[in-house]
This record gives C-alpha cells, structure tokens and sequence, in this order.
C-alpha cells in the first residue's frame, strides 16, 4: 500500500506515540528515518521480551523504516543532521518542550532553511501550565478524567491498552497529512502540535456531552454507554467467562428474547418506570448464567443479535474472522497490518532496523561525500553500524 509517495519524514521520536505515527506514514508510503543519538537510542529496542533479536514494542511499531545512528550534539554531527533535514518534508518529535531547541533542531531553526517543512511536536501536556512536567500515558489519562469514570460497575481500573499516547499517535498522523495537503497548495510547511493529554480528553464524547448538557456528572450506571441500559453489558457465563451483549435497536433485542427463550419478557422492552432496567437486566444475569461461553457462542455465535463472546487474546490470535482479513501478516505472520487497506495486500518492504543500519546510505542521499562521511565516521559520531 502505497498512498503517500516521495514524502520524507525525519523522526526523532521514541517509545510510543511519535513511533506509531511515524508506523502509520510509512505504512501509507512515506519514507521514514528514525535519527537516534549513539548512548540515548529509543529504549524499547531492548526491552524483553524480543522478536528476532529485538525488543518486541520496538518490533511492532518500527517496521518499514530507516535508522540513523548520529551525534548531533556535536557541531559536525548537526551540521550532516542539518543536510539531512534541508531536504525532509516531515519532522516529528516527541521531547519536552524546549529540548529540540537545546538540540540545535528546532522548528524555527529548520524552517529558515526549509519552508515547506512540516513539523509536528506531540508532548504530554501541550503549552498549558503543566506543559514542562514529566508524565506517561496513565497520568494523561488520569487528568483527563478518564480514568474516573471508570468501568460500568463505577469502579477505577487500571487501562488494558495506552489510549492517550495512541490518540494523539492518531492525530499526528491527521495533522501531518492535512498539513502536506495544505502546502501542495501554498509551498508553505506548518508547525502541528499534539498534546497526549488533550488528545485522550476529547474521547469519552458520551460522559462530556451528558455534561455540556446538564452540569452533571454522569453517575454509575446512569446511562446507556455505562452500563443503565440491560442489554448493552457483559454478562457472567456459568463457566465464569462473559459475553458482551451490544443491542441499542429493538429489532436486535426482540430476536435475541426469542432466540435465548425468554419471550415472557419483550413486554418488559417497552416498560418504563423505576426498576424496570434493573428487572430486566437480573432476568438476563440468570439467563446467561445457565449455559457456559461455548454453548452460548454454538447458539448464538453465527446469530444477528449484537453478542459476541469476551475473548482472551490467545482465543482472538486463533478467531477465524482475523486469519480471513489476514490482521497478523508479513513474513511468519510476525506483523499486525495497517487497518488500511486500497485492495492490494498489505506488504511489509522491511523489517524494523537496527540501530544506525541505513546512516551511511541515507547521509549520502542527504548529499554528503563519501570524505565526509568518513569524517564523522572516524571521529566517532556515527555510532554503531
């Protein structure tokens, strides 16, 4: 899938969030050089455990990319940074505000000797009073009020997956894409900024938009989207498993009563008054208590009734839907694709790099002379090849 051709990005990010959305330009076509300095790589190529010899978080957010291994700290090094850049069409960056100017590589620097440059920063708080405090996805998400909100029970749990940092991975990538647009337009790059924390403060849109309308927060089991609505809830199995039943429509809701025999209750659909949610949802607890998850999954798995049984990870690797879309692909099915698709198969051209396996070829493309490389070579600014 190549969308997005002869587009140059320059990533100088780590970990999480600039690394997916780099993953998610060069899935589209962009080619993407990560540059990391010699002794303050990105950590998690080493992280354990490891695919073919690397971290496996580096593994899954890297491939399709190029790695440059160089000590911009040192004049030379930035000077060969700086001919690099002159000729990128992106620079995302992930650091504190008020690093990339320490690094000699800030936007304002950068544009004076490239106007179409577009670069995007995405830091943790944005340019609020907090902007230059440490954080990690879970304080973001904690500030944003999501955390709080809890589960349907009302209870404060622990995220299973780091949905500040892969929100704004999200809409980096939107950004980025929409500022190449613009400047086909008027030759001019754009400075985009994305915050973690604001990213994930625009997702729970049902508990802020009950709040914009009334003042009030939405309370444990007060609405459909949080657990007040029977038949949109998990359900505890009799082996001790759960299904999910997800029915907002009544035509979805009759044919489930039917189905599950228990057609004395579709009057209760209906009902309204005190308790009636709460008589309808007990009647279901007892239903989907009787049978274990693989009856229910035999009876209603290949059923029009917006159930589905809570898989493990283990039972969703092996579900069929996934191998039929081909989710896990590339060689040895080592890769999650690109939810994208232009009805060509998903390819992988390369697997995640090694530290510094492509500086010399792509500093060369960058225009420097094989002297020059040479230079920076012996005076120990390239790092490891």
């Amino acid at each position: 899938m190549l969308l997005v051709r002869d587009v140059l990005v320059v990533d100088f990010s780590k970990l999480l969030p600039g690394p997916f959305c780099t993953m998610i330009l060069a899935d589209l076509g962009c080619r993407v050089v990560r540059v990391e300095l010699p002794h303050f790589s990105d950590w998690s190529r080493e992280a354990e455990p490891r695919i073919k010899g690397q971290g496996s978080a580096y593994w899954m957010l890297n491939r399709n990319k190029e790695s440059v291994c160089l000590d911009f700290r040192k004049p030379e090094g930035l000077a060969a940074l700086r001919r690099l850049l002159e000729k990128a069409d992106v620079v995302v960056e992930g650091f504190r505000p008020g690093m990339m100017e320490k690094l000699g590589v800030s936007e304002p620097v950068l544009r004076r000797r490239n106007k179409r440059l577009v670069y995007c920063s995405i830091a943790g708080y944005g340019d609020g009073p907090r902007a230059r405090r440490a954080g990690h996805d879970l304080n973001f998400q904690a500030l944003a009020g999501l955390l709080a909100l809890g589960d349907s029970s009302g209870e404060v749990t622990f995220p299973p997956v780091q949905l500040a940092d892969l929100s704004a991975a999200h809409y980096a990538a939107t950004a980025i894409l929409a500022a190449l647009l613009e400047r086909e337009k008027t030759g001019k790059g754009r400075h985009v900024k994305v915050s973690m924390a604001e990213a994930v403060f625009t997702w729970p849109v049902f508990a802020l938009g009950e709040w914009l309308a009334t003042r009030a927060v939405p309370e444990r089991r007060s609405a459909w989207w949080n657990g007040r609505n029977p038949l949109y809830r998990l359900y505890r199995t009799e082996d001790g498993r759960h299904v999910a039943v997800a029915i907002l429509e009544k035509s979805f809701a009759v044919d489930l009563l039917r189905r599950i025999g228990r057609e004395e209750l579709l009057p209760r659909l209906d009902a309204e008054g005190a308790g009636e949610d709460d008589v309808l949802a007990r009647e279901l607890e007892i239903t989907f208590s009787r049978r274990t998850l693989a009856e229910w999954d035999r009876l209603l798995g290949d059923k029009d009734v917006c159930v589905t049984p809570v898989l493990t990870l283990e039972e969703t690797l092996r579900d069929p839907h996934w191998s039929a879309v081909g989710m896990l692909a590339g060689p040895g099915r080592r890769y999650v694709r690109s939810p994208i698709s232009d009805g060509r198969p998903f390819k992988v051209r390369r697997t995640p790099p090694k530290l510094g396996a492509d500086t010399r070829r792509v500093l060369r493309d960058a225009g420097l002379s094989a002297v020059e490389i040479r230079r920076l070579e012996k005076g120990g600014l390239l790092g490891r090849k």
